[in-house]
């Protein structure tokens, strides 16, 4: 990876942390898109930690989701890993830490 591409790379990753840490400020979900997911559904992270799968509806030009399921801790775990350089952060309230240092990720203190 040349320099303007890790540059590139940065912006966008501190741009993310950005968008997520002004929807928890203000009470809302952060949402992510993933490719492990069928069409149409999305992640939803909340300021308390937990996690839900829900279809995004469009109606006309509003939009509205509906809750599929809430993620288990196990599940969190992994999502936590594969998003790690986006979703690096301490939740000590929930003993949680992510390493993004490392290219995978390291959850220590899971419970």
């Amino acid at each position: 990876m040349d320099d303007l591409e890790l540059e590139r790379q940065k912006k966008f990753i501190a741009t993310i942390k950005e968008i997520r840490a002004n929807d928890f400020k203000n009470g809302m979900p952060f949402m992510m898109l993933s490719e492990n997911l069928p069409e149409g559904q999305a992640y939803f992270e909340f300021p308390d930690g937990h996690f839900e799968v829900r279809e995004v509806l469009t109606v006309g030009i509003e939009y509205d989701f509906e809750i599929l399921r809430v993620i288990n801790s196990e599940e969190i775990y992994l999502l936590r890993i594969e998003y790690a350089d986006i979703l690096l952060y301490l939740r000590s309230t929930k003993g949680f830490i992510v390493d993004s240092s490392l290219s995978r990720g390291i959850a220590s203190d899971y419970p």
